[in-house]
């Protein structure tokens, strides 16, 4: 999945479960979410996907992690 250039900051997160958890979703208690740092829109977003694989690739390794989901979301710059 590559993060797409929308002229505002990027990152990445993945949420992790298991069977039992239900819907992978931010909203659900019950997941596990991690975030990679933001970057900029004219940044090297291959190092965010790069990072983005890595997170996504830990949370796999554990145990009791099922599944997971991975995505993308933007926010304008500050100031």
């Amino acid at each position: 999945m590559k993060a797409e250039n929308k002229g505002q900051r990027v990152r990445g997160y993945v949420i992790a479960g298991n069977r039992h958890t239900g819907i992978l979703r931010k909203e659900n208690p019950d997941c596990a979410i991690a975030y990679t740092h933001w970057y900029r829109h004219d940044g090297d977003l291959e190092t965010l996907e790069r990072e983005l694989k890595r997170l996504s690739d830990l949370y796999m390794s554990f145990n009791k992690t099922d599944s997971v989901s991975i995505a993308y979301e933007y926010a304008d710059y500050e100031g």
